[in-house]
C-alpha cells in the first residue's frame, strides 16, 4: 500500500508544475548596461576586477 501512496504523492507534486505554464510577453525597450565590480585582498597584491554587459533575455549566444 505504501508504493501507491508514493505514486499519488509524486503525481500531486507534478500537477501544479505542469499546469502553471504561461508565456508573458516582454514589454519595453532593452537598454544594455555595463557593470564593473571588483575587490582587493589584504596582505597580498591580489586585485580582481570584472566587467560585464547585460544582454536581452531572448539572446541565445554569448
Amino acid at each position: 500500500m505504501k508504493p501507491l501512496y508514493r505514486i499519488i504523492l509524486i503525481s500531486l507534486c507534478f500537477i501544479p508544475v505542469l499546469s502553471c505554464l504561461k508565456e508573458t510577453p516582454l514589454e519595453g525597450e532593452f537598454e544594455p548596461q555595463v557593470f564593473i565590480y571588483g575587490y582587493l585582498i589584504n596582505n597580498t597584491d591580489n586585485i580582481k576586477i570584472t566587467i560585464q554587459k547585460t544582454v536581452p533575455v531572448n539572446t541565445t549566444t554569448l
